[in-house]
């Protein structure tokens, strides 16, 4: 799902069109990404508010659900660093966290999700089933 170019963050109903493919991916027992994406944007943390909201929903409503996998920024590009990712990350995590405990999270690096090489010389700490995004 988008965040801007038409996306959630101009149409907050887009949720019920996720809500729903998420539910059809389980009853299918099909594993599920939820995908957070940024594009023109480029930092996630625009809209970090927004994601926290939407996190928040979402991963209480499928907390007891294995196969829904959180991608909390998909492709965080321009300027943006791996400490400004981490900055996003750490709060969302931790909101994830709140309900699904043992989900896994997938977190974008720099450059479209290119950059895997600086998360892994600073990862994120504290938090298990993390996974940093490659292209």
């Amino acid at each position: 799902m988008y965040t801007e170019e038409s996306g959630y963050i101009a149409d907050k109903s887009l949720k019920k069109k996720v809500i729903e493919i998420i539910d059809n991916c389980i009853e299918l027992d099909l594993y599920v990404v939820v995908d957070w994406h940024i594009l023109s944007d480029g930092n996630p943390n625009k809209h970090v508010e927004d994601a926290e909201l939407f996190f928040d929903e979402i991963s209480k409503k499928y907390k007891d659900k294995p196969n829904v996998i959180y991608e909390i920024c998909n492709e965080p590009n321009g300027n943006t660093t791996w400490n400004d990712i981490k900055k996003y990350a750490n709060p969302i995590i931790k909101v994830i966290r709140k309900y699904a405990k043992e989900a896994i999270v997938i977190v974008g690096t720099p450059t479209w999700s290119q950059d895997v090489d600086v998360a892994s010389m600073s990862p994120i700490k504290n938090s298990k089933n993390i996974i940093t995004r490659t292209r």
